[in-house]
């Protein structure tokens, strides 16, 4: 039985303008098997839907290892659909931030890196007692943080602040902006503990971050008789949607699968108010340029 209730049908919209908002899709945050984790879905069989469903890009995310390598075999595989590449600065790869790991990452064959990910489960302010700091005590941003930022900034791909609190968020995006980066993204802005109020939001924006928000977040905390399950996310949406953009970060078991879901997204944002323009720079534009090098 399908995870969302029979009202989340569109039955105002036009139906071909969601099969167009469809086209072309979008997921730059998506959990898959391999991992350490039981994850709902294979990167290969994730890849082959994609395809066939005329979805542009994705980025594979695992907490533990980088995943460029596995890009490149996926693509040659299914060469039709652009799959890349991303790595988490987490314990695996060292007790502090290392940018050795993002120089070998930059380097694997294909060269399909398109994002670090600053410390996620390992983050300060998820694991205060043994994570992996990006500030010093005095709230300024480590050399060794700075020393990623320079080389994604050199690389044209992005830097996402993973599960930093919003105060170092803002901290890290002043820092990058500092340096170059233009890549900047704040993760999940408007999930569980990392949420940030829209003043915080708008505040990583002056300093030119991207918005990144996460679709299955919503649909995971919604009750199947809420009638849409992202209407707090269009709100965060009509914030600055030229530089937001709306992930998956799907692949919990307890969820709908991925690829499925992003399909999915775009009828509920429309249910929400949002514009097919405005949904099409979230959900395509704006990610797809992320993914692009200069």
């Amino acid at each position: 039985m399908s995870r969302y209730p029979e009202e989340h049908t569109p039955v105002m919209s036009d139906a071909d303008t969601i099969r167009q908002l469809q086209k072309g899709i979008c997921d730059l945050h998506v959990h898959l098997e391999p991992d350490v984790r039981t994850r709902s879905e294979n990167a290969l069989d994730y890849v082959r839907k994609c395809a066939k469903a005329g979805m542009g890009a994705a980025i594979l995310k695992c907490h533990d290892f980088s995943t460029m390598d596995l890009a490149w075999l996926l693509r040659q595989v299914e060469p039709s659909f652009e799959v890349f590449g991303s790595v988490c600065m987490n314990w695996t790869h060292g007790p502090r931030v290392n940018p050795a790991t993002v120089r070998a990452a930059l380097s694997c064959s294909g060269h399909y890196l398109r994002c670090v990910w600053l410390p996620t489960r390992a983050a300060r302010f998820q694991s205060p007692e043994n994570g992996i700091p990006v500030l010093d005590e005095q709230g300024k941003v480590l050399p060794e943080v700075v020393e990623v930022m320079e080389l994604c900034a050199e690389a044209d791909i992005m830097l996402a602040s993973g599960h930093c609190s919003p105060d170092e968020c803002l901290a890290l995006a002043r820092k990058a902006r500092e340096v170059g980066v233009k890549k900047f993204v704040v993760t999940h802005a408007d999930t569980a503990m990392w949420t940030q109020t829209h003043e915080q939001v708008m505040r990583c924006l002056d300093e030119d971050a991207w918005i990144e928000y996460a679709y299955g977040w919503h649909v995971l905390q919604s009750d199947v008789t809420s009638s849409v399950p992202c209407g707090i996310l269009a709100d965060y949406i009509r914030l600055a949607p030229e530089k937001s953009f709306v992930v998956s970060d799907m692949g919990m078991v307890e969820l709908p699968q991925p690829a499925e879901s992003m399909q999915q997204c775009v009828p509920d944002l429309l249910r929400c108010g949002l514009s097919p323009r405005d949904i099409s720079l979230v959900l395509k534009e704006n990610p797809m340029r992320l993914v692009h090098t200069a």
